[in-house]
């Protein structure tokens, strides 16, 4: 199980469709997104990171879940009036 400090989600298609099969064969794309609030307490999502991760399966989130959220960091940097929305939980 992968842990994230903030609000990160991978999109899933459930149920599959014929136009949105399960991913059952290269590639295998996850999208990761955080959410972040401005000053305001309006939200906003942003996308962190696109990749194939057939080869790694679900070995492929712990390394990508960290650099999601160090961009996640570096983005709320560059926009100071915004903050990553935390996980909650962990509030």
């Amino acid at each position: 199980m992968v842990s994230a400090r903030y609000d990160i989600h991978a999109p899933r298609r459930t149920p599959p469709t014929i136009t949105t099969p399960y991913a059952n064969a290269a590639p295998v794309l996850r999208v990761l997104f955080g959410f972040v609030v401005d000053d305001a307490g309006n939200e906003a999502a942003a996308v962190l990171i696109g990749v194939d991760k057939t080869i790694l399966g679900n070995r492929w989130y712990p390394p990508n879940v960290q650099q999601a959220q160090e961009r996640l960091d570096q983005w709320c940097r560059q926009y100071p009036d915004y903050q990553p929305i935390v996980r909650r939980g962990d509030l």
